[in-house]
């Protein structure tokens, strides 16, 4: 799952880059749907599932969008591989 995350996130960057017009934010709502699967294992990361889940994630706009992907990242890197 972590790793699916990743290249999500790998994928809104280059998006990010390449000045992709509405790309980068539905690719990190989609990183962050598959996210919701790892639920339950942290509670800083709960919280920020539960806050993306509230708000329209695809439609943010690119400022937006690299500020809660470089959240999102940094909780990832936190969690304990098993």
């Amino acid at each position: 799952m972590l790793a699916s995350c990743g290249v999500k996130m790998e994928q809104t960057e280059v998006a990010l880059r390449s000045a992709g017009e509405g790309q980068p934010a539905l690719l990190l709502a989609e990183a962050i749907l598959s996210a919701q699967e790892l639920y339950g294992r942290d509670q800083t990361l709960d919280g920020f599932l539960r806050k993306a889940r509230k708000i329209p994630v695809a439609s943010l706009g690119e400022g937006d969008v690299r500020a809660m992907l470089e959240q999102f990242r940094t909780l990832l890197a936190a969690l304990p591989v098993l």
